[in-house]
């Protein structure tokens, strides 16, 4: 069987399963167990394909067919241009949190333009450590404060920060939101879970099945784990200093009013995603 018909082959097979880009997948994961990237598959579809990789391949699509996510089958995940492990231990990075980043790093710059030598941000729930490494890796002279309650995500956040040679400053705290740290941040990041309990059991099998519900789950309501971080970060923020937090796409007048409550004194708003969705909430100070 040649590259061509294997992913011919493979497609149809994804399909079936309900996958919504199955040609890209089956790439990937064909990829994936051959030791070459997209470019190079390819580039050879009319080589058969070698025997040692099909008992591989087979295990990757009985895997994928049963909805685990593809990032957990491949290892990694492209985040804001970096490469993350993630595995089972944590949540799949997702494309809308790069708004959170984008923002970030433009206050980082405001800060800069103000002549504050080193920054100190706190990563709450910081899971694979996609905002706290990647903020590291494009800030030079911020510190990082990476929390979770999961050590298993640490475990992985640590990963991360060693292969972007930033484990330096990348300070890996095992802790319920801010409570870790003692000293007030320039800087809030944070994903926290805000999904509702209810709607936890109807969202698509990768996640509900495979995802660590720990990281997903924000109580009955949703933003029960936000209003407890806003609540904590008022006496925790620098002047002037800035919380970033993601949030679910209808929560936005419920985590508006908790950061009025917790921030009174502070411009906040909230940021639309590309999909036009509320996303980001922000309260700066």
């Amino acid at each position: 069987m040649t590259l061509k018909e294997a992913l011919h082959d493979l497609s149809y097979t994804l399909e079936r399963a309900g996958i919504d880009e199955p040609r890209l997948e089956a790439e990937l994961l064909l990829g994936q167990a051959l030791g070459w990237n997209r470019a190079q598959l390819l580039a050879h579809l009319v080589d058969a394909i070698p025997q040692e990789s099909t008992s591989v391949l087979s295990s990757y699509v009985q895997r994928r067919v049963r909805r685990e996510p593809l990032a957990y089958i491949t290892g990694y995940k492209e985040f804001y241009g970096l490469e993350f492990l993630v595995d089972s231990r944590v949540l799949v990075p997702r494309p809308e949190t790069e708004l959170l980043v984008e923002e970030a790093l433009a206050f980082a710059q405001h800060l800069q333009n103000h002549r504050r030598s080193r920054i100190y941000i706190a990563d709450v729930g910081t899971g694979s450590g996609i905002l706290g490494v990647t903020l590291a890796h494009h800030l030079k002279n911020a510190d990082i404060w990476c929390m979770d309650i999961s050590p298993k995500a640490l475990e992985v956040a640590a990963v991360n920060a060693r292969r972007h040679e930033v484990i330096e400053r990348v300070h890996l705290i095992r802790g319920d939101l801010l409570g870790p740290i003692g000293h007030p941040a320039d800087l809030i990041v944070a994903n926290l879970p805000y999904i509702t309990d209810d709607d936890f059991h109807s969202l698509q099998p990768e996640i509900s099945l495979f995802e660590p519900p720990l990281a997903l789950q924000g109580g009955p309501g949703g933003t029960d784990i936000i209003e407890r971080l806003l609540a904590q970060a008022g006496e925790r923020l620098r002047r002037p200093g800035l919380l970033l937090m993601e949030i679910g796409a209808d929560q936005a007048a419920q985590a508006l009013a908790a950061a009025v409550e917790s921030f009174p004194e502070a411009r906040v708003s909230i940021l639309k995603d590309l999909a036009g969705l509320d996303r980001i909430l922000r309260a700066e100070l």
